[in-house]
C-alpha cells in the first residue's frame, strides 16, 4: 500500500492522538480549555493548534517532498513563539508525528516509507524553525523599538516629578527645586 493511502487511511487517529499531546505542553487549566472549546474565538490556541496540526499532517499526506507554507502552520509556530516556550519545547510537538506514525501505521508501511516519512518530517522542522526564528526576531524588533521608543523616560527623563510636570502636570513634589519658596 503507498504511503498517502496509508497516512489518509490513518488521519483521523494520528491528529486526534498528535493533538492531545501538543495541547498536553500546555498547564493542566490550559490543556483541558484549549482541548473542550472549539470555537475560534474564544479559544485562538485550541484553533491555531488544530488547523496548524491539520495542515501539516495534510501535507505530509499530499507529498513527502513538498514544504510546509501553509498559514496555518505558521500561525501555530507564532504562537508557540511568544509563548514561554524555549525554542526546543515549542517546535518539539513536529517531532511527535515520527512516533505517530509509527505506531498508528507502522505495520502497514516499510522501512522505506518509514524513512521517506522521517525525512519529510525533518525538513518541515527546519522550515518551522526559521519561521519561528524569524517570528523571535521580530519580538525582539519590536521590543527594541519600544525601548528606543520610550528611551527619554530612562535615560533622559531626570526625575519622575519632571515627566509627570512636562506632560501637563501641574502638581510638584513639596522641597523640589522647581517648587517655589514655599515648598
Amino acid at each position: 500500500m503507498n504511503i498517502e493511502k496509508v497516512l489518509d487511511q490513518k488521519k483521523t487517529d494520528i491528529l486526534n492522538a498528535w493533538i492531545k499531546q501538543v495541547l498536553g505542553t500546555y498547564s493542566a487549566d490550559g490543556a483541558r480549555i484549549f482541548s473542550n472549546e472549539r470555537d475560534r474565538f474564544a479559544n485562538p490556541v485550541g484553533h491555531n493548534v488544530r488547523a496548524g496540526l491539520t495542515e501539516i499532517y495534510e501535507a505530509l499526506v499530499a507529498d513527502q517532498t513538498a514544504p510546509v507554507t501553509g498559514e496555518a502552520s505558521f500561525k501555530l509556530v507564532q504562537v508557540r513563539a511568544v509563548q514561554e516556550f524555549s525554542p526546543s519545547e515549542a517546535l518539539s510537538f513536529i517531532f511527535l508525528l515520527k512516533e505517530l506514525v509509527r505506531r498508528e501505521a507502522g505495520a502497514e508501511l516499510d522501512h522505506a516509507a518509514l524513512e521517506r516519512i522521517d525525512r519529510a518530517v525533518d525538513r518541515m522542522a527546519l522550515q518551522l524553525f526559521d519561521h519561528y526564528m524569524a517570528c523571535r526576531e521580530r519580538l525582539f524588533r519590536v521590543r527594541l523599538e519600544e525601548i528606543e521608543r520610550n528611551r527619554f523616560l530612562v535615560t533622559d527623563g531626570g526625575c519622575p516629578s519632571r515627566f509627570l510636570r512636562n506632560r501637563g502636570n501641574t502638581a510638584t513634589p513639596a522641597g523640589s527645586a522647581d517648587a517655589g519658596p514655599d515648598a
